[in-house]
């Protein structure tokens, strides 16, 4: 299932691009921004904030935080991952130069972030979502009390799932820019996923034995199938 949705999101994330490369403005992405620059105007406050995070200096200076939390709780390989995130941005920066979208303009949506650069994908998007999953899946690992960790979890997952949106309400991308680094991340995730159900999330270290209790468990389930 896992190569199945890497498979499909890789397609997704590639016909995107091939769209965005057009330099055509689809109705769809059009209508989407209308409706979500439509949203109650109190979450300007939310949006503006999450913006103003995931923007360059001060997302990194989270990100690198984060792997140092990791690092001095002697998680090395999870703080190692967290750092990569960096050079996921800097692919991301590539694809934008390669596809070579404008960004959305003032004459169809309201636009409210300066353009810098180019529009598809959204690096808001990915390194959000990037940081954001690998937090959440390597957390547990983390000798934190249990109302912390599902806090920290909470928040990443809301992060994760508003990112877009905010990109969207100032007019930072369409739509379609923003799943197409949905999807990006996916393609970039689904690996780590992999590798974490096979080291990071038990007992042993890559390379190593299973402990005993682990064998016994694989054991009992051979014996009941």
């Amino acid at each position: 299932m896992l190569i199945l949705g890497w498979l499909g999101s890789l397609l997704g994330f590639f016909a995107l691009a091939l769209r965005a490369s057009s330099g055509h403005i689809l109705g769809a992405d059009v209508q989407v921004s209308e409706a979500v620059q439509d949203l109650p105007a109190f979450l300007d406050y939310l949006f503006r904030f999450e913006n103003w995070l995931g923007d360059g200096t001060p997302f990194a200076l989270l990100t690198i935080a984060s792997a140092l939390v990791f690092f001095t709780a002697k998680h090395t390989l999870e703080a190692t991952m967290i750092m990569l995130s960096f050079a996921f941005r800097l692919a991301n920066v590539l694809v934008k130069v390669v596809v070579a979208e404008p960004r959305p303009i003032a004459d169809v949506i309201r636009v409210t972030y300066p353009h810098d650069n180019l529009s598809y994908t959204s690096g808001h998007v990915l390194g959000v979502t990037l940081v954001c999953t690998m937090l959440i899946l390597f957390i547990p690992k983390l000798n934190w009390p249990r109302y912390l960790v599902v806090g920290v979890e909470s928040l990443c997952i809301v992060y994760i799932c508003s990112i877009g949106l905010a990109r969207i309400w100032v007019g930072a991308h369409w739509p379609s820019d923003v799943l197409g680094a949905y999807l990006f991340s996916l393609v970039l995730l689904i690996p780590i996923v992999v590798l974490c159900r096979r080291w990071l999330l038990g007992d042993s270290e890559p390379g190593s034995r299973p402990s005993g209790s682990k064998r016994f468990r694989r054991c009992s389930l051979r014996r009941h199938v």
